[in-house]
C-alpha cells in the first residue's frame, strides 16, 4: 500500500496495522471500492435500475417509504 511506504519515506520505518490513520484510510479504501462494485452491477433480467451510493439495485417502480 503507498500510505504504508509514505510511513517509512518519513518516519524511517513501516506504519503497523494497529495505526489508527492507517486503519481509517484503509476501510475508506474500501468503503469506495464497495460502492463503485455496486454501481457497476447490472440487473440480468433488463430491468431498469435506480442507483446511489451503496445501493445495488432497487426497480424504478419501488417505494421504499409507502
Amino acid at each position: 500500500m503507498q500510505d504504508c511506504d509514505a510511513g517509512t519515506e518519513r518516519y524511517g520505518e513501516p506504519m503497523s496495522g494497529a495505526n489508527v490513520w492507517l486503519e481509517q484510510r484503509t476501510a475508506e479504501i474500501r468503503s469506495m471500492q464497495l460502492e463503485i462494485i455496486a454501481l457497476e452491477v447490472q440487473p440480468t433480467d433488463g430491468t431498469p435500475v435506480v442507483r446511489g451510493a451503496g445501493v445495488l439495485g432497487r426497480t424504478t417502480g419501488s417505494t421504499p417509504c409507502a
